[in-house]
C-alpha cells in the first residue's frame, strides 16, 4: 500500500512540476514579446536602402513558436487540474481533499494546507496532524483513484 500511495504523489508531484514549467513558459513569452518590441522600434536603413530590422524576423517566429507552445501547456494542465480535482473529490473525508487540493492544486505549502483545515473545521491543526492527514490522503487515494 505504501508503494501505491508513493505512486500517488509521484503523479501528484509531476503536476506540480507542471505547473512551474508553466510559470517558466510564460515568463520566456514575456521575454520575447519584450525583445520582439525592442527589435521593431530600432530599425536602420542599410547601405542598399533596404531596412535591416535586426533579427526581428526570427524573435517573432520564435515568439509565436514559444506562445503555441505555452497554449499547449495550459491545455495539458488544465485538463491534468481537473482530473485530479474530481479524483480528489472522490475521497470520503473532507479533510483529506482539502490538504491535497491546496497541496498539490494550488501548490500551496503544508502550513497553507492547515490553514484550510482549520478554516474548514474550525479546531487548531498541528504540522504532524497536517502531515498524518496527507499521508491517509495519499493511502486513500490509492485505495479510491482508478489508475489501472
Amino acid at each position: 500500500m505504501i508503494q501505491e500511495a508513493q505512486r500517488i504523489q509521484a503523479l501528484l508531484q509531476r503536476l506540480v512540476a507542471a505547473r512551474r514549467r508553466l510559470r517558466r513558459q510564460e515568463s520566456k513569452v514575456r521575454y520575447l514579446q519584450h525583445k520582439s518590441c525592442r527589435t521593431t522600434r530600432g530599425y536602420q536603413p542599410t547601405t542598399r536602402g533596404e531596412r535591416d530590422i535586426h533579427g526581428a524576423a526570427e524573435t517573432w517566429e520564435a515568439l509565436a513558436e514559444e506562445r503555441e507552445r505555452l497554449r499547449r501547456l495550459r491545455r495539458g494542465l488544465a485538463a491534468a487540474r481537473e482530473q485530479f480535482d474530481r479524483w480528489i473529490g472522490l475521497l470520503p473525508d473532507e479533510r483529506w481533499q482539502v490538504v491535497l487540493r491546496v497541496r498539490y492544486l494550488q501548490d500551496g505549502s503544508m502550513a497553507q494546507a492547515a490553514a484550510a483545515v482549520e478554516a474548514l473545521t474550525g479546531k487548531s491543526c498541528s504540522s504532524s496532524h497536517i502531515y498524518r492527514l496527507h499521508t491517509q490522503a495519499l493511502e486513500a487515494a490509492a485505495k479510491t483513484w482508478p489508475l489501472g
